[in-house]
């Protein structure tokens, strides 16, 4: 999973017409699982707004039923994780920098 920083933004959402239909692949719902919730607070916000523009097609919606699982359980194995992975860049970081200051005092 790629890492997700928190940034400042503005959501935007405009339509050309009333006709305008907009259809997202199943890996861009997946991908929600990923964004920082205050974020995707928005994004949902922003959906429903207009809703009767998003249409949904019946294979995405299989897809994603099918994939939403996993995608939820990565998503938890990386916060799961994040203090081990922490720990372990520290310690990679910590050898590095060690091993640069030895090589100075040859």
């Amino acid at each position: 999973m790629t890492d997700k920083r928190e940034t400042d933004y503005e959501l935007t959402i405009a339509f050309n017409s009333d006709d305008t239909l907009v259809v997202m692949d199943s890996n861009v719902w997946l991908n929600l699982y990923t964004i920082h919730p205050l974020a995707l607070i928005e994004i949902v916000e922003k959906i429903r707004e207009n809703k009767e523009q998003f249409w949904i097609p019946n294979q995405v919606y299989r897809e994603f039923s099918r994939n939403a699982k996993s995608k939820k359980d990565e998503v938890i194995d990386y916060y799961k994780n994040a203090r081990i992975n922490c720990v372990e860049q520290l310690q990679r970081t910590k050898d590095i920098v060690g091993q640069t200051f030895e090589n100075f005092r040859r």
